[in-house]
């Protein structure tokens, strides 16, 4: 379109005929707009709807991946981890795969054609013009190096102050008691400081790439007329050539600047994927969502520990439990007696499977493997070695109550209701699980509390119990633990948190919830047993 103008303004052409040409270039524009429209929609549309749905894969496989790994697995992994991976990783990697992918594959072909483009038209001016590519490129890829060295560290910061503010509202209750809220809302006020410290240092650093990228393209302007002038005169280059040269070559050379931020990320994210899917690749040595094992056609609840060893993977030089051979009848109810850091929840965590007795892998990590392993580790239920049943059905078997038990943040009845899950009657009529909750609560000693409540069974239970005091969540918990009717109940210090009153109703309970099962016992007082 330059050279039409030329050759109209020199007197080379008609006038209608620099018409014709506007009106062709002019549909030109338009033929390119749709095109444009129509490819810019499918690969935006088409990176985002295929990043959304990885990403939501991996969270469905990560999830569950980590619902199946064992109980150790969880002793040695961080706080908040899960959270952050399934998050802040997440959202790393859906990034990488939408916008950072598509502006890479756009950039590296938008630059690829502006290359050609410029080398058919004229090689000696695209060679000169490359300086532009290498000054865009090099400031862009500079200063956002600080950007992104800045920005995550004004994220840090903002991190560990959300951090901060959350531990303190969830403890408003002691935050007000000890009269700390200034010296929190000062601590969180250094994170803010220290954020803002390292974002003005990111915005100054985008404020001088984009003073640096603005003076490339007036030089670029000032190289390409200078020296494509002299080309002009002698013949070598057109007006036409020359301006698509220059326009090529801004074009290219910005879009290719834009690929240097975006390794970043690429970085991050694929950093972020190996993290999750060593989780998601890790076998469970107890999954509990495998089918193999055995199921027993009928249970009584005989419990006997041969010869059982244990050390925590959290500390393989430590043994825990040394040589124990115990004897739990069916029916009848066994306590365990002893002083803290004993070894009685660990015996709990073994039966329930929680944990494997000592095993090769921690033997060869450990002092342990010079002792002599010719009598095997072993916990047998009905004279069944425990470890050839299915784990989901003998979990099924066995229910527990523990000294701080968790409720969910639903109803009185949903939480008892949980109870039923994998058992016969999950999916029973409503009359039905309903008529199973109200005898479960009866039992527990729970029922008229429960009714006078402000809405009944219908209640909410708040975040982990919390508008509940402690001896009402303890026979929540023992009404969700016997409403499957198990053939084996354990307590775990079921009684030790709570004053003299709640502890007799609990106890009184636990007595109602034992008869006819075998029940395993554990406290550190052998009074409650006299």
């Amino acid at each position: 379109m330059a050279q039409a103008f030329k050759e109209f303004f020199i007197g080379t052409s008609s006038g209608s005929h620099l018409s014709s040409l506007v009106a062709k270039f002019a549909l030109y524009y338009v033929y390119i707009a749709i095109g444009q429209f129509v490819s810019v929609y499918i690969s935006t549309a088409g990176f985002m709807i295929g990043g959304e749905k990885i990403t939501q894969r991996l969270r469905e496989k990560y999830l569950a991946a980590i619902l199946r790994q064992n109980i150790a697995f969880f002793d040695v992994l961080g706080a908040g981890e899960i959270t952050t991976r399934i998050t802040s990783d997440m959202n790393l990697i859906q990034d990488s795969l939408t916008g950072k992918l598509s502006l890479t594959l756009y950039s590296c072909s938008n630059f690829g054609a502006a290359l050609i483009i410029s080398f058919v038209e004229s090689w000696r001016m695209a060679l000169i013009l490359i300086s532009a590519y290498v000054a865009e490129t090099g400031s862009m890829s500079f200063f956002s190096s600080f950007m992104v060295k800045y920005t995550h560290k004004s994220l840090a910061a903002y991190a560990e102050g959300s951090t901060a503010a959350e531990e303190a509202i969830s403890s408003i209750r002691h935050v007000t008691a000890f009269g700390i809220q200034d010296k929190l809302a000062d601590r969180y006020q250094r994170f803010l400081t220290q954020a803002e410290k390292y974002g003005l240092r990111s915005r100054i650093a985008l404020a001088a790439m984009m003073a640096v990228m603005n003076g490339v393209i007036f030089w670029t302007y000032g190289l390409t007329f200078w020296q494509g002038s002299r080309y002009l005169v002698v013949g070598d280059v057109e007006l036409g050539a020359l301006i698509t040269i220059l326009l090529a070559t801004l074009t290219g050379a910005f879009t290719f600047g834009n690929i240097a931020p975006n390794f970043q990320a690429f970085s991050t994210g694929i950093a972020a994927t190996g993290k999750i899917l060593a989780t998601v690749s890790r076998e469970s040595p107890l999954d509990p969502s495998s089918t193999t094992g055995r199921r027993l056609e009928a249970v009584s609840g005989t419990i006997e520990l041969k010869s059982i060893r244990y050390v925590y993977p959290s500390r393989p030089d430590v043994l825990t439990l040394d040589d124990v051979n115990l004897r739990f009848p069916a029916g009848k109810t066994t306590a365990i007696v002893g002083a803290s850091g004993c070894g009685k929840s660990t015996l709990a965590g073994l039966i329930e499977r929680f944990y494997e007795p000592l095993n090769g892998e921690i033997c060869e990590r450990s002092f342990l493997c010079a002792m002599n392993r010719a009598n095997i580790d072993t916990i047998v239920l009905d004279g069944h070695d425990i470890a050839s049943l299915n784990l989901q059905w003998y979990r099924q078997q066995i229910a527990i109550v523990t000294q701080q038990p968790t409720l969910f943040a639903t109803t009185v009845f949903q939480n008892i209701r949980f109870g039923l899950v994998g058992t016969e009657h999950e999916n029973s009529p409503p009359d039905v699980i309903e008529s199973l909750v109200f005898d479960a609560a009866k039992t527990a000693n729970c029922f008229d509390f429960i009714a006078n409540l402000p809405k009944g069974f219908h209640t909410s239970v708040g975040e982990r119990g919390s508008l509940l005091s402690g001896g009402q969540k303890q026979r929540v918990a023992i009404a969700r633990a016997i409403i499957s009717n198990p053939k084996v109940l354990l307590l775990d210090e079921a009684t030790s948190a709570l004053d003299a009153q709640a502890e007799r109703l609990v106890q009184a309970a636990l007595d109602v919830a034992a008869k006819g099962r075998t029940t395993i016992t554990i406290s550190h007082r052998y009074a409650l047993f006299i």
